[in-house]
């Protein structure tokens, strides 16, 4: 069975006859230089095609299972356009905190957030951000996604001992101005990367968090030293991934009771006159909901091009947390999260839920989407 993953959900396409599976799984084991001869191990492979004028880079991987041998292409467009942090959603405020933790020549910049959160994208966008002939940058990977010309990139074998701490600790003889760790999947490899940010290096890894707090909270239960943690530590992007709304079927209409209380309960409400943004829906629907005297929310309709979702493509939401003295001071301390909650409080800090809401205000997205993404 063949099967498409649109909008993260499968979507069947076609069956291939049983009698085929072999050639069929040893013709793409061969494109992307796998050994043929071995069925049971699990393997991983890639190839690089032109369609259409477009370069795509594709990872494969084969899994075997009791009916045979399993197979995923994951298909990724190679260009150097699609790296853009503009393209990821940040506010300008968020998008400026980003941004002078990058100009530092030293610290670690981690972004947390659960799989399928955009947080390897994110990665790769700040690594080209970042990628001039003056500053030699070292990633390790496993695998690597993507290619990026001018960037050194290692990959992880564990079944050979080479691990990410290993590869952290192997680039250091290198010599380079940065550093990325795709993950941090253990203490052993946070204790690493915050001994490299410490050396004199930018360090930019990827973990699996909840958000800004818990993931401090998450790197103090790892056992890594607060003095660590707190010397090294620059900034901190907790993340999610929300559906865009389908331009050409986009509709406005009334808010809910329930929309429009998060909305005041985030100060919401008063927002720049719609009649001004783009993502109003179609014009027909904004006058009939303006006349209702209710906060206005856009929704997609469904049509061929968003196939009836009312959704197509993605958009980052965000909460970029600078690690300033005073949240040193509360690292130090191994304070517990009720206290890092009431500095984001007395900071005014913006959470991810108030920027997913902010963009649903805008016709980005949807209140029930920005909720299951963050809840």
């Amino acid at each position: 069975m063949v099967r498409y993953r649109i909008n993260y959900i499968l979507e069947k396409q076609k069956t291939i006859p049983k009698q085929l599976q072999e050639a069929v799984i040893g013709r793409i084991k061969t494109i992307s230089n796998m050994n043929t001869s071995e069925r049971k191990p699990p393997q991983s492979g890639y190839i690089h095609k032109n369609f259409y004028n477009n370069d795509f880079d594709i990872r494969v991987s084969t899994v075997p299972t009791i009916d045979g041998e399993s197979v995923v292409l994951s298909l990724m467009k190679h260009s150097e356009d699609f790296f853009k942090l503009d393209d990821f959603g940040f506010t300008e405020k968020n998008k400026r905190k980003l941004e002078d933790a990058m100009d530092r020549s030293k610290g670690f910049i981690l972004i947390a957030g659960p799989a399928v959160s955009g947080k390897t994208t994110q990665l790769y966008s700040i690594l080209n951000h970042m990628n001039i002939d003056k500053r030699k940058i070292v990633s390790v990977e496993g695998p690597v996604e993507r290619r990026i010309n001018g960037i050194m990139q290692v990959e992880v074998n564990e079944s050979l001992g080479f691990t990410f701490s290993n590869g952290l600790r192997s680039i250091m003889n290198q010599d380079p101005n940065i550093g990325m760790v795709i993950d941090v999947p253990d203490a052993e490899t946070a204790e690493v990367a915050t001994r490299v940010a410490l050396s004199g290096r930018l360090v930019v890894g990827s973990i699996h968090g909840y958000d800004t707090i818990h993931t401090i909270r998450r790197l103090l239960d790892m056992g890594i030293e607060p003095y660590l943690i707190a010397s090294s530590l620059s900034c901190i992007i907790g993340q999610r991934l929300v559906p865009r709304i389908c331009e050409p079927c986009a509709k406005s209409m009334p808010a809910s009771d329930d929309e429009s209380k998060l909305f005041e309960i985030h100060n919401l409400i008063e927002v720049s006159d719609q009649k001004e943004k783009s993502k109003i829906g179609n014009f027909r629907s904004f006058v009939t909901t303006n006349k209702s005297s209710k906060v206005a929310v856009v929704k997609g309709d469904g049509c061929k091009l968003c196939n009836n979702s009312g959704f197509k493509g993605y958009i980052g939401i965000h909460e970029v947390l600078k690690v300033d003295d005073e949240l040193r001071e509360l690292i130090l301390k191994k304070s517990s999260i009720e206290e890092f909650k009431e500095y984001l409080k007395k900071n005014e800090f913006k959470t991810m839920l108030y920027d997913g809401l902010s963009k649903a205000r805008d016709g980005i997205s949807t209140v029930d989407e920005v909720l299951k993404a963050v809840n």
